[in-house]
């Protein structure tokens, strides 16, 4: 399982799970992992695969500025946090936050077989506290589809590579299975005759 696992499950997790409009990745002053919005509330989440990257996230200014309610820090303060964790690490994100911000969520990741429905392999740990009641701010949603168009253009790049590259191993796998089967082929043999002795 990779943090790219995680973020999916998360986009997927305020698409879908929570019937967000607008979401997007690394969005906002922080470059939150996952962002997303409505007209009353917004939504960050980091992705941790690591204790030490759980830990060394709490060392981030931002920390510093959501305790602080988001009132003087700017509309990238989310109204809801959450950390997006597999199983493993459930119980050191529950006591890091009760320890850092007892508002910030965690969300558990649940790993398993490949599924369309990626917002399925998340569950609430704890349910995150609002940090501020603001109302999301315009210059919010234009940022969030601007981030929404290149995620799509980015998707559309890679998706693009993977088709050639898949082709290129396509044609290669035809090349080789013109080339004949060196096991197939009779050996000469040579016979070698001694002399009188």
């Amino acid at each position: 399982m990779t943090s790219l696992d995680l973020k999916t499950a998360a986009l997927c997790w305020l698409r879908f799970g929570r019937q967000l409009e607008y979401v997007a990745t690394e969005v906002g002053n922080y470059s939150a992992d996952v962002f997303g919005a409505t007209d009353k509330a917004t939504y960050e989440i980091e992705t941790k695969v690591s204790k030490y990257d759980l830990r060394n996230d709490f060392k981030k200014s931002k920390h510093k500025n959501y305790n602080h309610e988001g009132t003087r820090w700017g509309h990238w303060v989310p109204t809801y946090f959450y950390f997006c964790v597999p199983e493993y690490l459930v119980e050191e994100a529950k006591s890091l936050v009760e320890t850092n911000n007892s508002k910030y969520g965690i969300l558990q990741y649940t790993d398993g077989p490949p599924t369309f429905k990626q917002h399925e392999r998340l569950s609430v740990a704890k349910r995150a506290g609002k940090i501020h009641t603001q109302q999301t701010n315009e210059q919010v949603f234009r940022y969030l589809a601007l981030r929404m168009g290149s995620d799509l253009c980015n998707l559309y790049i890679h998706k693009q590579a993977d088709s050639e590259m898949w082709k290129a191993v396509i044609e290669q796998s035809k090349a080789l299975a013109k080339t004949p089967d060196l096991d197939a082929i009779e050996p000469e043999v040579t016979e070698i005759t001694l002399g009188d002795e």
